[in-house]
């Protein structure tokens, strides 16, 4: 990761440099390095998908946020 050329530096290595120091990061915050690893391979993927029951409380409660933020603007659906 040091003293490297960066003009010959590929995507893919510049992706494993950038995991390698996410890593260390994680092991410098008292992660071990298998659980670390783990962190980030599930890191970007979608999450399970809530119950409906649940997205759909989320869902009324966004709704309700978003009409209370239009709610001063004028011409804005009541």
């Amino acid at each position: 990761m040091n003293g490297g050329d960066p003009q010959r530096l590929t995507l893919r290595g510049f992706i494993d440099v950038g995991f390698a120091i996410l890593v260390d990061e994680y092991t410098r915050l008292g992660v071990n390095l298998l659980e670390a690893i783990e962190k980030l391979n599930r890191f970007g993927q979608p999450d399970s998908q809530p119950e409906p029951e649940v997205q759909a409380e989320r869902n009324a409660e966004s709704m309700q946020t978003l009409m209370s933020m239009m709610a001063g603007v004028k011409g804005a659906p009541v």
